[in-house]
């Protein structure tokens, strides 16, 4: 049975740059961090896009939504995709397996469109409150209150271009 795979291409999320001290410091420090720097850092430090998607489709069902959004636009592009190739077929050209190549292209590009286009606002949870605050690690301040509000699921934007849609014949 033929299946489609919605998935992303696991790349590392970019780690925080470590300050420099100018001097070492005169004392050892006698109390311990509260918390592991690890529990510190925001979240997508020390993660990949493949963990990342893991908690936003178990959170808000990220890539389920928009494929059940654009459920009937994607069914169109694989029957045009299979109507030409039977055209193809019967014009004499040689048969091979099943392709889904363009319609696979066009249905990562509806799901990077709809992250994009905030087509998810109004499900429980989203827009998200990063989102409405506007924390940005793209910005030189991320955590400032003057950036402005972004899309849902956009901070690196590692996420939203890691999204890869794939058949299996």
């Amino acid at each position: 049975m033929p299946v489609i795979h919605l998935g992303v291409i696991e790349q590392p999320y970019p780690t925080p740059e470590r300050a420099v001290p100018r001097q070492a410091p005169k004392k050892p420090r006698r109390r311990p961090l509260k918390r592991p720097i690890q529990q510190r850092l925001p979240l997508g430090h020390h993660q990949t896009t493949y963990t990342v998607a893991l908690r936003l489709e178990e959170k808000y069902k990220v890539l389920g939504r928009l494929f059940d959004r654009h459920r009937g636009a994607i069914a169109k592009s694989m029957a045009d995709e299979v109507a030409g190739q039977l055209v193809n077929i019967m014009a004499g050209g040689p048969q091979g397996p099943l392709n889904m190549a363009g319609a696979m292209s066009e249905t990562t590009n509806f799901l990077k469109q709809g992250i994009a286009l905030q087509e998810l606002d109004g499900f429980p949870g989203i827009p998200t409150q990063a989102s409405l605050l506007g924390i940005n690690h793209r910005l030189k301040h991320p955590y400032a209150r003057s950036n402005p509000p972004r899309p849902s699921f956009i901070d690196y934007s590692l996420y939203q271009g890691s999204i890869i849609a794939w058949f299996d014949p």
